[in-house]
């Protein structure tokens, strides 16, 4: 490891520069060299927190505090919490003492600034991250659950999403959560507590809630499922007098929700947040699609509306085709054909009109779409010309070969229609393909729609052989 020092080029020459542009007034150019800076030293940050530099001595080294002078206000508190937040970072690994002691150093500075400026946010969101980094490291934790404590207290006071963002992936993080459940459940239990007390002051912050937290099922939190569908029970109750940004975010919200909790009501709640946007500005095609996809959910969630719900998707993708057919409305168009065709039931578009939808979706997407490739393969395949099928599986793999997830190709296999000796064991190699990124010429689109199976097949085998070699 080298000893910890700010880069030569990305700092003192950035600050020649600097006083160079203050010197002859160059608004353009100081705001670049800001720009500039600010990247050197996350980047600087970054190598501390990653072991790439040694950490001396806890105390802000003199390059960082030359750099400092550049500076000003508001901004090198910012920088000041940031570096001592990352040497935290390096001492956590192998000596916790000295990241408690970074936090310390850390939190005496958000702390002043928070007791001078109560309403700062970002004073706030920096105690709360010292301090929680200090109750993990600590074997006295209850002097830092009590700060916490007190810092949330808070968030029943400003609704601000950032905050219960904060707060609540801190409480319900699982892997550490877990770990030491006697320690985090006070502390669950306290969030919820708040959280209640905020809807019955101020009902409207449940969305705040919902869009900050993204109540959805995650990986990475654990909120027991009956709690978070509680808040989303809570919030359909409620009036969604939002801007429009606000209601395109709530309308994903409930759209993913009702995905993960197998809730339908959660869905047309989605619907008809992207209904009202579509009333608004009925040339916002976005809307089209995410309308579409509500109503295609709503057939997997509500069987007795089945053909009701499938209707109505692909009557909304028309009319979003006819305001604009981008790439977005053209693939979830394609799905929604798919799977209405391959009912067997009459709903107004049949395989040429897919097929049409996919080849227009191929010549716009110039070779970057696999979408476009993997459904005309489909649709071939389920019209029993698997010749076709086959030329198009293999346009797709020389375009996108190393961009396709093997997953998506090994779907290909369970598809409802029996595959012929040649097409399997044709995605049986491009399973067994090591990919190695080689992006081709874009006029090899135009030229591969020309080229016949047999062909295709040539090209295919030469790509594999060269790999192997």
């Amino acid at each position: 490891m080298s000893k910890l020092n700010l880069p030569e080029k990305s700092f003192t020459d950035i600050q020649k520069e600097i006083r160079l542009a203050q010197k002859d007034n160059d608004e353009r150019e100081l705001d670049y060299l800001y720009q500039t800076l600010d990247v050197a030293f996350a980047n600087f940050l970054f190598e501390i927190s990653l072991e790439r530099h040694e950490v001396a001595s806890l105390q802000e080294p003199p390059d960082m505090l030359l750099h400092m002078e550049l500076i000003k206000g508001q901004k090198l508190l910012d920088a000041r919490m940031q570096y001592y937040n990352a040497v935290a970072d390096y001492f956590d690994r192998f000596d916790p003492e000295k990241a408690v002691l970074a936090s310390e150093y850390g939190k005496k500075i958000a702390a002043d600034l928070y007791e001078e400026q109560p309403d700062n946010e970002n004073a706030w969101i920096w105690l709360c991250e010292f301090n929680q980094r200090q109750f993990l490291l600590s074997e006295d934790k209850v002097p830092y659950a009590k700060a916490l404590h007190d810092l949330y207290i808070r968030i029943s006071d400003d609704h601000d999403a950032t905050s219960l963002s904060g707060v609540m992936h801190f409480c319900f993080d699982t892997a550490v959560a877990n770990s030491k459940p006697e320690l985090y459940l006070p502390l669950q239990n306290q969030v919820l507590d708040e959280v209640e007390q905020m809807f019955s002051e101020n009902p409207e912050v449940i969305f705040d809630i919902i869009l900050s937290f993204g109540i959805h099922k995650r990986d990475n939190l654990h909120i027991p499922d009956g709690i978070c569908q509680n808040w989303l029970d809570l919030a359909i109750q409620h009036e969604n007098n939002h801007d429009e940004k606000k209601i395109n975010s709530i309308g994903h919200a409930f759209q993913r929700s009702g995905e993960a909790f197998s809730r339908s009501d959660y869905v047309q709640y989605a619907a008809h947040c992207f209904e009202h946007l579509l009333e608004k500005n009925p040339e916002g095609w976005p809307n089209y699609v995410y309308l579409g996809k509500c109503y295609y959910t709503l057939t997997k969630l509500d069987e007795e509306n089945k053909k009701d719900h499938l209707h109505k998707a692909i009557d909304i993708l028309k009319q979003g085709l006819e305001v604009d057919s981008s790439m977005s409305l053209l693939g979830a168009a394609a799905e929604v054909y798919f799977g209405a065709i391959t009912t067997g039931e009459d709903h107004g578009v049949d395989w040429a009109d897919l097929e049409s939808l996919l080849k227009e979706a191929e010549e716009k997407g110039d070779g970057y779409y696999w979408f476009a490739y993997k459904d005309l393969f489909r649709l071939y395949l389920h019209n029993k010309q698997q010749d076709r099928a086959l030329a198009w599986l293999l346009r797709g793999w020389l375009l996108l070969g190393t961009y396709i997830p093997k997953d998506e190709i090994r779907a290909l296999l369970y598809t409802q229609v029996g595959l012929n000796d040649r097409t399997l064991k044709v995605i049986e190699k491009m399973l067994n393909y090591q990919p190695v990124i080689n992006w081709r010429p874009l006029d090899n689109v135009v030229g591969l729609r020309a080229r016949a199976l047999p062909e295709l097949l040539m090209m295919f085998e030469d790509r594999i052989k060269k790999r192997r070699s």
